[in-house]
């Protein structure tokens, strides 16, 4: 379909993603020092940041990342925000902690690498569960889903043997493989 003259899409592109932000604002926040400790469903229900263990950091990044969404912001704006931030709060190099087990180690804090980590899973996660809800409220309408694999040098085999495989929306394939 073509585009009018004189019609410009550039306000569309820049409205914030409803779906993504609304997935973002809905998780509670919880303080874990691993992310295994926050498993599968409630990792969907929960905002964590593994290595976080005080709540107006997390908040912080939380915040942080609510703007990203609704403001389009980049990766590294999101370093730039928080970097002084979280450096003034102490959670910034690595440092030696006393574990659970009794044992002392190397637990490594914010980083420019880390805060990337941090923007590029968050967003992604947002944006795929916004995504989701949108594909499921037309499930009546295109009930079959494909599997599209990106097939790059970073792609697992099993998910290159996956790539171009159709199932239905409600097939159990997706409650594993949904990005």
């Amino acid at each position: 379909m073509a585009i009018p003259e004189g019609v410009s899409l550039t306000y569309a592109m820049s409205l914030p993603p409803k779906d993504a932000i609304s997935y973002l604002e809905s998780k509670g926040a919880k303080l874990t020092f691993n992310w295994h400790d926050v498993w599968q469903n409630a990792q969907a229900q929960a905002f964590t940041v593994a290595g976080v263990a005080r709540l107006d950091i997390l908040e912080d990044i939380r915040s942080a990342l609510k703007t990203a969404l609704a403001e389009g912001k980049t990766g590294k704006w999101f370093r730039q925000e928080l970097e002084g931030t979280l450096r003034a709060k102490g959670w910034w190099g690595k440092r030696t902690e006393l574990g659970a087990d009794g044992k002392e180690r190397v637990v490594r804090m914010g980083s420019p690498a880390r805060l990337d980590l941090i923007y590029r899973q968050n967003m992604q996660t947002a944006y795929m569960a916004g995504r989701y809800k949108q594909m499921l409220e037309n499930a009546d309408n295109r009930p079959y889903w494909k599997y599209v694999a990106v097939l790059d040098q970073r792609t697992r085999p099993a998910h290159r043997l996956l790539n171009g495989r159709t199932f239905r929306y409600d097939d159990a394939f997706w409650g594993s493989h949904y990005p």
